[in-house]
């Protein structure tokens, strides 16, 4: 989604992935970033997460990690 996101906005076009889809991506990759912005639309937060966008009240990230390892262990 987010790379999708990348290149539609190069060539000037915008996406709108599934809100269900991107809460679900957000706290897999990112889980305290999304209790931190369970308030926040999960595509902005997902956008955030990643560096790609501000918040209102939070700058746009110039460095970010997820959590790649598997859950549970």
């Amino acid at each position: 989604m987010l790379h999708g996101d990348d290149i539609a906005q190069g060539l000037g076009l915008a996406i709108d992935p599934p809100r269900d889809v991107c809460t679900r991506v957000l706290a897999r990759l990112f889980p305290e970033a999304a209790q931190e912005l369970a308030t926040v639309d999960p595509w902005a937060a997902l956008r955030w997460s990643t560096g790609r966008i501000e918040l209102p009240g939070r700058p746009q990230l110039k460095e970010w990690r997820w959590q790649g390892a598997p859950q549970g262990g």
